[in-house]
């Protein structure tokens, strides 16, 4: 049979990209947080360590993915 070729993602603009390597950033440090908070280090620690806002240590680590960059 003819086998039609696979789907071609559509075109990525500048932005969509950086936001999607963004995005890719945001879960790699997400992920070193949550190794370390299992280690026993806490969130006002992590948040002096990587210089980020203890709210957003939170927020990193309850994320269970790459977080979802499209817009509402």
């Amino acid at each position: 049979g003819t086998r039609s070729p696979p789907p071609v993602p559509p075109p990525q603009t500048k932005a969509e990209h950086h936001r999607l390597e963004n995005a890719q950033r945001k879960w790699a440090q997400a992920r070193a947080l949550q190794k370390y908070h299992a280690q026993g280090y806490s969130i006002s620690r992590l948040s002096r360590q990587f210089n980020l806002h203890w709210k957003t240590v939170e927020r990193y680590l309850g994320m269970t993915g790459v977080p979802d960059t499209t817009r509402q």
